[in-house]
């Protein structure tokens, strides 16, 4: 049970890492353009 609950924290904190790095992309949304369209011209 004890492994359950540390995994189910490790994904609760990176849900929180991960809706901190969208809100910061959606601040920037110009940059995060930018870096996608040269990303798709790039692995294209």
């Amino acid at each position: 049970m004890s492994a359950a609950v540390e995994l189910g924290q490790g994904l609760t904190g990176r849900v929180e890492e991960v809706s901190m790095v969208l809100r910061l992309l959606r601040l920037r949304q110009p940059l995060s353009i930018m870096i996608g369209s040269t990303g798709w011209m790039t692995s294209g």
